[in-house]
């Protein structure tokens, strides 16, 4: 299990210097191998990104204060594909099936470190994105949550148990919905 939880956002305003220091050590030292452009998110533009409220991003410290893993969430404009079932577009669009854009909620980074030891972070940090998700939703509302991965059997399984269903292609991503 992670130690603690803690927003880019919430360590720049409540932190002193030697923290945000800290926070930008910990996250020059993430390392994910696997899928460099979530290294490269996290590194290069997750300050950025949040500073401009484009993204809020969220940091998983194991117990020993290890950056173990993180997620950052946002709302954007889903873009249904013209193929998209008549059925699931009526349910993405609450029955107005001529609309192709639908607002909603996206999980749009989602990465572990390579020496991350924290066991199903990934179905923890899914888990701890969707709560927020919920507590934004009733504030801002909203009905829809999608992600973008890559077509990875062993991702779309890890979604798939958490109640997201594949949607469409956008390039080479798998774009996954939900309805909360």
């Amino acid at each position: 299990m992670y130690e603690t939880l803690s927003s880019i956002k919430e360590i720049v305003e409540i932190g002193n210097v030697e923290d945000i220091k800290q926070l930008k050590e910990n996250i020059a030292n993430f390392k994910c191998h696997k899928d460099l452009d979530v290294e490269s998110f996290l590194i290069n533009k997750s300050f950025d990104y949040d500073a401009c409220h484009r993204t809020r991003t969220f940091l998983c410290y194991d117990g020993k204060g290890f950056l173990s893993a993180y997620f950052s969430l946002t709302i954007k404009v889903l873009q249904l594909q013209d193929y998209i079932p008549k059925n699931l577009r009526k349910k993405l669009t609450f029955g107005l099936t001529s609309q192709t854009n639908v607002p909603a909620f996206l999980i749009a980074q989602m990465g572990k470190d390579d020496n991350c030891q924290i066991k199903n972070i990934s179905a923890i940090l899914l888990n701890e994105a969707q709560k927020m998700i919920l507590f934004a939703r009733h504030t801002v509302a909203g009905r829809i949550v999608y992600l973008e991965c890559k077509n990875n059997y062993k991702l779309r399984k890890l979604y798939e148990a958490s109640g997201f269903m594949d949607l469409q292609m956008n390039g080479d991503l798998a774009q996954m919905v939900k309805i909360i």
